[in-house]
């Protein structure tokens, strides 16, 4: 189903989360921070389950454990900037 190959997705994304090349690190971190920011963004204006699916409590909570590597990226500015690198670094292969 599609929702299972987003989960896939988000996944392989976060096991990016220590890379060594510090462009990719950085900008799965700041991806994450954004989707995190998002989800609480999401929560806030819903209520009750059917507007707040399970898919995103889940990823809510996987966020949630790397907080503490991905807050550096709260910064709107900061984290366009990281995200921006990341994806002309990972673009300029194609």
């Amino acid at each position: 189903t599609e929702e299972q190959r987003h989960q896939r997705a988000v996944e392989g994304d976060l096991q990016l989360i220590d890379c060594e090349d510090i462009k990719i690190r950085d900008g799965v971190r700041a991806l994450a921070e954004k989707w995190r920011i998002e989800l609480q963004e999401s929560k806030k204006k819903q209520s009750g389950w059917t507007h707040f699916q399970l898919s995103e409590l889940l990823l809510k909570s996987e966020l949630d454990k790397i907080e503490e590597k991905v807050s550096l990226y709260s910064d709107k500015v900061e984290r366009d900037a990281a995200l921006l690198q990341f994806r002309e670094y990972a673009y300029q292969w194609y």
